[in-house]
């Protein structure tokens, strides 16, 4: 869900951020994962006492991968993405993966691109400046990324495409 702040955030009127959907806490990730290995190792416990030993290889493997996949998901918890806006600048701040990137603008030479599928849903939201693009909005919803364009578009220079 998009919310556009309109608030004095120092010298800026306007600060847009966008985070992906965070669905779970850090806490709640760990106790599913404690949960879920306590679960296998009892399964594979009880398939060892039958003589199934080789379970408890696969059960291993499969508490790895877990704690693996939550250890990636939870380095793309942290991504955001930041849009400060006045009348003489427009900042953009992103970090993703763990790399930040911040990139200024002056809104007066900014032209605001939206790309658009077969449906008419807004595909991807870019920024461009001279012979530099920078797509940003990535984690909103089509519905979201047109609301973004539309207040964009009165607050940078006038040539836009649709």
């Amino acid at each position: 869900m998009l919310a556009i702040e309109k608030q004095q955030t120092g010298e800026f009127e306007t600060q847009i951020t966008i985070k992906p959907n965070d669905s779970s806490t850090p806490f709640q990730a760990f106790a599913l994962r404690v949960i879920g290995s306590i679960w296998f190792i009892m399964v594979s416990l009880n398939c060892l006492l039958m003589g199934a030993w080789p379970v408890i290889i696969y059960a291993l493997l499969t508490i790895l991968a877990v704690t693996f996949a939550f250890k990636c998901c939870n380095k793309k918890a942290n991504d955001y993405e930041r849009l400060l806006i006045n009348e003489h600048q427009l900042i953009l701040e992103k970090e993703v993966s763990g790399t930040y990137e911040k990139h200024q603008f002056i809104p007066h030479w900014l032209k605001v691109n939206a790309n658009y599928d077969r449906n008419g849903d807004c595909k991807h939201l870019f920024l461009k400046m001279h012979a530099n693009s920078f797509e940003f909005a990535n984690n909103l919803t089509y519905e979201d990324r047109q609301r973004l364009f539309n207040f964009l578009r009165p607050r940078v220079g006038s040539a836009f495409t649709a």
